[in-house]
């Protein structure tokens, strides 16, 4: 089996970098030589991801007649479409696939067949699966940032133990009032990500009081799994159609990795940015996966 390099200018997912990288898109392909490869060239996390993906391996022939079959007759199966859209895992280069194949077998966009079918909540939904729109509960975590604009609050390191007025909510035995939008809550970048989500009722404070007070080894590197579910995508500023960032989505910069300095600064606007992907040495802009 041949292992080749990623090109510098590919804006792939981390599973499409590993996945690319061998010839036959097959686990019984994957001798323990290859993987080894794998790592060296694209690493773990990568190979990881790559492995997952081809366990899920997607027949997108077969998905594009699910889902032009959901979308004939009198009615509409959106569950169907649903679940065969669900299987891409969001990852663009699954969806972009998928597209093609649906050009191909039937001479019609799916895009343009699913603003026809579908409506509201479900059109909604099925545009978020292809990337092409976020989610009910990622606008919903952009709608709270945007009104949170105009407000201050104090830029402070965080992380388990820092003791600033995020951390202290977050890691107590019990739930309280959340920080308020004031000068003399501090907080740091991620935190205001975390209080809009809570705000807007898509993460509870048990769920940000299990991550802090999670007893692992790199809390950070911990930090950027927990907010980076499902597949990874490389920021890139001219980003074409369903790759480039929507409301809601999260931007890490260098993972987790903090500011020297703290000062006050405005609060954030409407979390329009990209999905995250693997933390690097230099400051550079890569997208997560929205945690709502």
């Amino acid at each position: 089996m041949r292992v080749r390099a990623r090109r510098p200018d590919e804006a792939a997912s981390e599973e499409e970098v590993a996945r690319q990288a061998v010839d036959a898109p097959d686990l019984r392909s994957l001798t323990p030589d290859t993987i080894r490869a794998l790592q060296a060239r694209a690493g773990n996390v990568a190979v990881a991801r790559m492995v997952a993906t081809l366990a899920r391996f997607v027949d997108y022939d077969a998905t594009a007649q699910i889902i032009h079959d959901a979308c004939e007759g009198l009615g509409t199966d959106e569950a169907a479409i649903f679940a065969a859209l669900g299987r891409l895992n969001r990852d663009p280069a699954e969806v972009d696939r998928l597209i093609a194949a649906y050009q191909a077998k039937y001479g019609e966009s799916l895009i343009t067949v699913l603003e026809d079918d579908l409506s509201g909540a479900e059109l909604q939904q099925a545009m978020f699966l292809l990337r092409r729109a976020p989610s009910a509960g990622m606008q919903a975590v952009a709608n709270e940032a945007q009104s949170m604009v105009g407000g201050q609050m104090t830029w402070t390191p965080s992380g388990p133990g820092s003791g600033n007025t995020f951390e202290s909510w977050a890691s107590a035995a019990t739930e309280a009032a959340a920080p308020p939008v004031s000068t003399l809550t501090r907080i740091n970048c991620w935190e205001m990500v975390l209080l809009a989500a809570y705000r807007a009722g898509q993460l509870t404070w048990q769920w940000i009081h299990d991550q802090y007070t999670a007893a692992v080894g790199d809390w950070f590197n911990y930090m950027v799994g927990m907010l980076s579910k499902g597949a990874r995508i490389p920021y890139v500023a001219a980003a074409p159609e369903g790759r480039k960032p929507l409301a809601g989505d999260i931007v890490f910069m260098d993972g987790m990795a903090q500011p020297r300095r703290p000062g006050t600064s405005t609060a954030p606007g409407g979390l329009r940015s990209s999905r995250s992907g693997r933390r690097r040495t230099r400051r550079s802009v890569r997208a997560a996966r929205s945690t709502a």
